[in-house]
């Protein structure tokens, strides 16, 4: 068995490092990435290519251009023999992948059969036991709200979830099979589970709401204190539909976000001083009718400007490039735990025979980690838990490259190796 493990490729993105000016494949790029590969799998095809969230850019970027740009890059995959299937995890700026199957399954088809509307299934793990021979993919769905009963996937049926949506990316009667879990996929081996998630639910926006409401109880509504993947999904859905493809799709207002966040890496206060003096005043009109409040925005309307365009600029200091660096944070280490408790109890349902995982790989924070490491203050994580990091495929707008994107590599032992691009 033979898996390579990557994330953050970010299509349809102006700083994808795997594509050109005109979207199209950049070839330098992508033949490091293939050569990186077949270095560390003795020129072997691998089983399995784990993309392991934000390949495509729909938080950002248009439908249209974000699949036009991955097509040519899945297109080289199919031409290289690369792997012989693709598992495809969502992150957050591909999360429409996700919540596409389920619209088509729980909706759409029902519909179209005259049926009523089922449930959102709110995820589908995946897992390999890479202890046994000729082992592949399995992947389940709940089969109840409370996340005790679960359906196997039957294998054939693997690639169906990937083929609603996933399929047209690849080239016109590829063999390959696209594979689509979420938000997890837990490899079984010889030196213990390993965990691989994209890493969105471990920052405040992905969990918001399920930590603010969580322990509500009046008469008619009881929330548990103590929440599952499900719920977790469930109750943040309304924040994650709006982060994960809205603004990728609103055309002028589209361009103009990504004009902000690429001049805020920079520094660059051009595009954010002209949006922050055409929308602060229309805004503050619209919502406020005092008169006095009035008076004094106009008297100091130059200093609350000043002060707003500082704070977004500033934000880029706490970046998600220096979130590794907030793991060492109690609130944060404690959203982590949570999410990491949930997706271990929901394994554990599954995959009893699977021990708890003793090495996690994610991306989302474009800060690569290719060694394990354990935050400093880990007295919350489970013990001897390591993190690695696959970071990033973003060039910075004046194109200086920096060493940033990990390729992880696992065979049948369990070893993790690395290749950084």
């Amino acid at each position: 068995m033979r898996i390579a493990i990557i994330s953050d490729i970010h299509f349809g993105n102006a700083e994808c490092s795997l594509s050109n000016a005109d979207g199209s494949l950049n070839e330098i790029t992508f033949k490091k990435f293939t050569d990186a590969v077949f270095k560390l799998s003795g020129s072997h095809k691998l089983d399995y290519l784990v993309l392991n969230g934000d390949i495509l850019d729909f938080a950002v970027c248009s439908f249209q251009k974000s699949i036009k740009n991955a097509r040519y890059f899945f297109e080289a995959i199919e031409k290289s023999e690369l792997c012989t299937d693709i598992i495809y995890n969502p992150g957050n700026h591909d999360k429409f992948i996700w919540d596409s199957y389920e619209w088509e399954q729980t909706i759409i088809n029902q519909m179209k059969n005259q049926e009523d509307p089922l449930p959102f299934k709110r995820n589908a793990p995946g897992f390999i036991d890479m202890t046994k021979e000729n082992s592949i993919l399995e992947v389940y769905k709940p089969d109840d709200s409370n996340g005790c009963n679960w359906l196997k996937i039957a294998s054939d049926q693997n690639s169906q979830l990937g083929d609603i949506f996933l399929k047209g990316l690849l080239p016109k009667g590829s063999k390959m099979k696209m594979n689509l879990v979420y938000p997890n996929l837990f490899l079984n081996t010889e030196q213990g589970t390993i965990f691989v998630t994209h890493g969105q639910f471990l920052q405040t926006m992905w969990q918001l709401i399920s930590e603010i409401i969580s322990g509500y109880k009046d008469k008619k509504i009881k929330i548990n204190e103590t929440l599952n993947l499900q719920e977790i999904e469930a109750f943040n859905y309304p924040i994650t539909q709006l982060v994960g493809s809205s603004l990728g799709q609103a055309e002028a207002v589209t361009n103009l976000a990504q004009a902000i966040q690429n001049e805020v890496e920079d520094h660059d206060k051009y595009s954010v001083t002209r949006t922050v003096n055409h929308v602060a005043p229309r805004l503050f009109n619209l919502y406020n009718k005092n008169w006095f409040i009035k008076i004094i925005y106009r008297l100091f309307q130059n200093f609350i400007t000043r002060e707003i365009i500082s704070f977004i600029v500033g934000t880029n200091d706490n970046s998600s490039k220096k979130y590794l660096q907030s793991l060492n944070n109690i609130d944060v280490m404690s959203r982590f735990r949570r999410f990491y408790d949930a997706s271990v109890d929901q394994m554990q349902r599954i995959k009893p025979s699977f021990k708890n995982p003793e090495h996690f790989i994610f991306g989302h924070t474009h800060e690569a980690h290719p060694t394990p490491f354990i935050p400093k203050s880990n007295s919350i994580l489970p013990e001897n838990l390591k993190l690695y990091n696959s970071g990033g495929w973003l060039e910075n707008s004046n194109k200086s490259k920096v060493k940033s994107a990990v390729v992880f590599y696992i065979d049948s032992s369990g070893k993790i190796e690395h290749e950084m691009i």
